[in-house]
């Protein structure tokens, strides 16, 4: 019987790059999708259910904690993935390890045979939850009443490699979204210090602007003119470094 490893190599596969690919779009396209489904489906009495098994699907994928992708159902050699909906029926067991069971989002309506995986503690006809990764290893063709029947055969895949690919690229990109968020942040918080340190700002600018035109005034000899206006920005901005200079060009006036 072929290896899961076996079948991989065989048809040239880079089986945990590929799982890690489509891991990596799926959750993508969960991030993109599932707000607006779960809005719609918040919309309906009917969908409360499905919104809130949506929302946690969401967060999980937000966390780069979801399961991997499902293994699709039109099945061929090499394929890889969870099962539809993440579980399967048991319809036959045929030994504590190998047992015919049913796979598919309609209630397991695939007739698959799944290989490695312990059935000792099931009974035909149990469903059985799991998030588990399988490869399709081979096809195997059996006689029965109605003739010869191919099914494909499963087999449980290690997707820990696939998983630390994964997991790695959800980091980096949880990172660089961490960046972008502190730079917005600190973006927000200028644009707060601006805004509230404009009118500080205008007002330095109108008393140095008074100052020049007080030092072209003196220039002028319109002493007069001059001090008024010097006396003016000691009053109005005492201990700044405008009236500094204001107090420092009145003490230079001629006296009159």
């Amino acid at each position: 019987m072929l290896t899961a490893l076996l079948v991989a190599s065989l048809f040239g596969l880079d089986v945990d790059q590929e799982l890690a690919d489509r891991w990596i779009a799926e959750r993508k396209q969960i991030l993109e999708t599932f707000p607006r489904v779960i809005g719609r489906l918040k919309s309906t009495k009917a969908g409360s259910a499905a919104a809130e098994a949506a929302k946690q699907r969401l967060a999980r994928a937000r966390a780069g904690n979801d399961p991997p992708p499902t293994i699709d159902d039109e099945l061929s050699i090499g394929a890889v993935g969870t099962l539809p909906g993440l579980r399967f029926k048991l319809r036959q067991r045929v030994s504590a390890n190998e047992a015919r069971i049913g796979i598919g989002r309609r209630s397991g309506s695939i007739d698959v045979i799944l290989t490695g995986f312990d059935f000792s503690k099931m009974v035909d006809g149990q469903f059985q939850s799991t998030e588990a990764c399988f490869l399709v290893t081979e096809t195997r063709t059996d006689q029965s009443l109605a003739g010869p029947r191919t099914v494909f055969v499963l087999a449980p895949f290690d997707a820990t490699k696939a998983q630390v690919i994964y997991r790695h690229a959800v980091a980096l990109e949880l990172a660089e979204a961490k960046q972008i968020e502190a730079e917005r942040s600190r973006q927000l918080e200028q644009k707060r210090r601006d805004k509230q340190e404009a009118p500080a700002r205008s007002e330095t600018q109108k008393y140095t602007a008074l100052l020049k035109t007080a030092r072209n005034l003196v220039k002028a000899g319109l002493y007069p003119a001059a001090e008024q206006r010097l006396r003016k920005i000691i009053a109005d901005v005492p201990g700044t470094p405008t009236a500094t200079e204001a107090q420092q060009e009145l003490d230079a006036l001629p006296l009159q």
